[in-house]
């Protein structure tokens, strides 16, 4: 048990846990505080994004660091901030994808 984080009785897997956590952080992120903060602005998106990332890093690192814990990518096995990063990019790409083509982020006028 890490910190407490169980459902119903039953250990979370650290792996779950931290694409959970990644999960709820992508969706605040890209439902609630980009359309709001953002916008069509890439500046601004880039770095509320690298932002968010680094919350989603020290989250991670504040529970598993120093845990000795093997994170499992299918493949091969990665520390805690590998499979951290990993996760949070392989979760964030088809929101990051469509809020770019819903707010028309690249669009170039005639």
């Amino acid at each position: 048990l890490i910190w407490g984080f169980s459902i119903m009785s039953t250990e979370l897997q650290p792996e779950l846990l931290l694409a959970l956590l990644n999960l709820v952080l992508v969706m605040i992120t890209y439902l609630m505080i980009y359309p709001r903060f953002a916008g069509r602005n890439v500046n601004k998106l880039v770095v509320n994004d690298c932002l968010a990332m680094l919350i989603s890093l020290a989250i991670a690192g504040a529970i598993f660091q120093d845990t000795g814990y093997d994170f499992s990518l299918l493949v091969i096995d990665v520390n805690w901030f590998w499979f951290s990063l990993t996760s949070y990019m392989l979760i964030e790409t088809p929101f990051a994808l469509r809020y770019i083509k819903k707010h028309k982020i690249f669009d170039i006028p005639d």
